[in-house]
């Protein structure tokens, strides 16, 4: 669940020089152990061109005004920014998003893609459906039953995914068998 803190919004002016009809919202999870928080913004736009016109300074104002003032590592570097537009995106534009590595991680979102039109739905009803599209992308992990994955299998398909992973995995096992010979004795 995340907790919407729009009110960040203001206190930080990351809306400054931001075009009136984008519509800014800031998200808060908490991790379970409450040790760090995550931040989402969103903004909320019309067409391609405002998206164009808008993005950026967003994204600059969020790293200036906000993100620098964090004390947490992992608060820095776990802050996301999610573009809702109301038209289909025009793809260079938001391959050039997405793949910008500057201050927050990006998503795009296009009502022809989403299917969904949060744009004709209440601000309450929206909020609620920009949260299950958040939630859903960034946070729900979801493993189908026939793809199930166990012993020597998922010990090579995580080799495959991440050689780091792999190592770790290896030496984990490797460590186990030897505390299981050693008992075993």
């Amino acid at each position: 669940m995340l907790l919407n803190r729009s009110e960040l919004i203001d206190k930080y002016n990351i809306g400054k020089d931001i075009s009136e009809e984008c519509e800014l919202n800031c998200w808060l999870k908490e991790e379970a152990d409450k040790s760090f928080n995550i931040y989402i913004f969103s903004m909320q736009l019309q067409s391609n061109n405002m998206l164009n016109k808008n993005w950026n300074r967003f994204i600059n104002n969020i790293s200036v005004h906000f993100q620098s003032g964090l004390s947490k590592n992992i608060e820095r570097w776990n802050i996301y920014t999610v573009f809702f537009v109301n038209e289909k995106i025009n793809s260079e534009l938001k391959y050039k998003i997405e793949q910008d590595k500057f201050s927050t991680r990006k998503l795009v979102f296009d009502n022809h893609r989403q299917g969904d039109n949060i744009f004709d739905l209440s601000i309450e009803e929206r909020n609620t459906k920009i949260e299950e599209i958040i939630c859903s992308k960034l946070f729900d992990i979801k493993i189908a039953e026939g793809n199930r994955m166990i012993g020597e299998n998922f010990v090579q398909t995580i080799k495959v995914i991440s050689p780091l992973y792999g190592e770790i995995v290896d030496k984990e096992i490797n460590r186990i068998d030897k505390l299981k010979a050693f008992y075993e004795e």
